[in-house]
């Protein structure tokens, strides 16, 4: 049993991490045929009517604090991990200029799936208040861990994020 999400991802996606400098956007429209690209921040797309909200998908991510910059990090990381996951998500939405994202990834597994489970607890909660549509797990390598997670997940993850490039052998076991 369990949910899963209700959002539709784009064909492509591209991330706009560690791009502090700029804190601008690229989006890419859900229909290929409308795609486009925008160097202005969502929030001031939406303010001008150059986009609808609902024609762009957001992700967003929490981190925990060891892949955290150190002098940025979005949450006070004094407190427990269900509180950095609500500060870290404020954030977020208010970095966006939005009320929702369409998607929610945790940036990787936590050192215990106890504390992963916690973590994700706190996105099903995101999730049942409608403020993240579909959620997902980033940097997970390990397949029993994923597995774990599925399994005691009320909300299954909807993405699987990993990286995939030549250095790796592109993940080919």
């Amino acid at each position: 049993g369990g949910q899963c999400s209700t959002a539709t991802m784009p064909p492509l996606m591209y991330g706009t991490a560690w791009k502090k400098e700029r804190k601008k956007i690229l989006y890419w429209l859900r229909s290929m045929k409308d795609s486009g690209a925008s160097t202005q921040p969502a929030s001031q797309m939406f303010d001008e009517g150059l986009v609808k909200r609902e024609q762009i998908f957001l992700q967003t991510k929490y981190t925990p604090i060891r892949g955290q910059d150190p002098k940025n990090v979005p949450y006070d990381q004094s407190k427990g991990l269900d509180e950095q996951v609500q500060e870290s998500f404020k954030v977020s939405l208010s970095n966006l200029g939005t009320s929702y994202v369409d998607s929610l990834v945790m940036h990787s597994p936590m050192s215990t799936h106890s504390d992963t489970m916690t973590v994700w607890r706190e996105f099903e909660k995101l999730h049942g208040e409608g403020l993240a549509k579909q959620l997902g797990m980033s940097n997970q390598y390990d397949f029993e861990g994923f597995k774990a997670l599925y399994e005691d997940a009320k909300v299954k993850p909807s993405v699987l994020q990993n990286r995939f490039y030549a250095d790796s052998g592109y993940d080919i076991a």
